[in-house]
C-alpha cells in the first residue's frame, strides 16, 4: 500500500484553496448584504406597511417624500412622534 506524500512545509493545498475562496466569497456576500442594508436604512425612505393598506411607518420623510407617500398610498392622517416642535423640521 501506498502512502501520498505529506505536501512540503509552506505549500497551500488544493483542499485549502477551495476553503479559502468559499470564505472570501461568503465574506463578499455579507458585505455586500450589509451594505445593501446601511443604505436602504440610512438614504432609503424606510417606509413600511404594518397592516397592509392601513397602517405604514416611516423614518422622518421630507416634504415631497410625505407628499408622494401620501398620494400613493392615500394616507388621511399622519402621527407625528417627534416632538412639539414643527418649526423645527
Amino acid at each position: 500500500m501506498q502512502v501520498a506524500a505529506k505536501p512540503a512545509a509552506g505549500t497551500v493545498t488544493r483542499a485549502a484553496v477551495k476553503v479559502r475562496w468559499v470564505l472570501a466569497a461568503l465574506l463578499a456576500a455579507c458585505a455586500a448584504c450589509l451594505g445593501y442594508q446601511v443604505y436602504y436604512v440610512v438614504l432609503g425612505k424606510n417606509l413600511h406597511e404594518v397592516v397592509p393598506g392601513e397602517i405604514y411607518r416611516s423614518a422622518q420623510l421630507s416634504g415631497s417624500d410625505l407628499r408622494d407617500a401620501v398620494a400613493k398610498y392615500k394616507i388621511k392622517t399622519v402621527v407625528n412622534l417627534r416632538g412639539c416642535c414643527p418649526e423645527t423640521g
